[in-house]
């Protein structure tokens, strides 16, 4: 619910409203206490993110679930646009080319 909270924010231009949410999601579900939800999480903080604008921080926070079941997977990294933010960022590109199929 905070998730879709902090995508209507990020939307209408409140950007403080929108990195609080997602920020105190992973506080209430962090990764160490839920494999499915946390890492769900963190992807859609990365995604709130981007489109405020603070594409230094989504990297990070990607970095730390990249690979984990109900993350995001290559092929959602490599197509879907809500990671265009992040396209030119060396860090997203070796993240993309870590899940990269052999």
């Amino acid at each position: 619910m905070r998730g879709v909270l902090a995508q209507l924010d990020a939307a209408l231009g409140r950007k403080e409203d929108a990195i609080r949410e997602p920020d105190r999601a992973t506080e209430l579900l962090p990764i160490e206490k839920d494999a499915i939800g946390g890492p769900q999480i963190a992807a859609l903080r990365t995604n709130v993110y981007g489109q405020v604008g603070e594409t230094d921080r989504g990297p990070g926070l990607l970095g730390e679930v990249v690979g984990r079941p109900f993350a995001a997977s290559y092929g959602e990294l490599k197509l879907d646009r809500k990671w265009d933010p992040w396209r030119k960022d060396p860090r997203f590109e070796k993240m993309v080319q870590t899940l990269a199929p052999k």
